[in-house]
């Protein structure tokens, strides 16, 4: 039989029926205690590996943190604040993260984003994945097993 675990935080937010500013969103923001595929930006060409333990106390830090937007999809822009996360989780190795995007003031990035995200398909532990877009969080006070210096990213 296979168990799925779960760690979850959310900010309640009042469900209002037809809000125009309001788009939900979700994804996956990064999978835990797997090494990532290549080294991360800002990691100095070091692959890295995300432990259930350190995401586990990082989830509070999620709630309420802006949604950032690039127009080229391609890095984070920190001066475009387009949503809010409310829903921070574990779900098996998954960190998914959930909130709503600012529909009304950014309707061009809500139908962007939207129109790659039509194009999900089923990833790992069957959550939804789409190559097209990516999230990606900043971490500090980071250790390699390998060696004594400290990386803060």
């Amino acid at each position: 039989m296979n168990t799925v675990e779960l760690e979850s935080m959310a900010i309640e937010m009042p469900d209002v029926e037809g809000h125009p500013n309001r788009e939900p969103f979700r994804g996956v923001l990064t999978m835990v205690d797997m090494t990532s595929d290549r080294a991360p930006s800002g990691s100095r060409g070091h692959r890295v590996v995300l432990t259930k333990t350190a995401a586990e106390a990082a989830l509070p830090s999620l709630l309420g943190m802006a949604l950032d937007y690039a127009p080229a999809l391609d890095r984070r822009d920190v001066r475009r604040k387009v949503g809010v996360i409310t829903r921070a989780e574990i779900i098996g190795r998954s960190v998914e993260l959930g909130g709503y995007l600012f529909a009304k003031d950014f309707p061009e990035i809500g139908k962007e984003i939207g129109r790659v995200s039509r194009r999900y398909t089923r990833g790992i532990a069957g959550t939804l994945a789409a190559p097209q877009l990516g999230m990606s969080y900043e971490s500090r006070m980071c250790r390699s097993p390998t060696r004594t210096r400290r990386y803060g990213h």
